[in-house]
């Protein structure tokens, strides 16, 4: 139990630093650029017949 409270803990830990760090770049334009980038690519992805295919294991 003190082994899995510890592996909690220590994960909270670095979503909290994770949160932090992303916070700090809210401001930044470079965060705006990377989350349009990402979009983008998750779009690209995850759209039309190509992916539809994809997932039920037709690739």
């Amino acid at each position: 139990m003190r082994r899995l409270a510890k592996v909690l803990h220590d994960f909270a830990d670095d979503a909290s630093e994770a949160l932090r760090l992303v916070k700090n770049m809210a401001g930044e334009s470079t965060l705006a650029e990377w989350a349009g980038k990402s979009a983008t690519v998750f779009k690209e992805e995850f759209s039309g017949p190509r992916a539809r295919g994809a997932r039920c294991g037709q690739r």
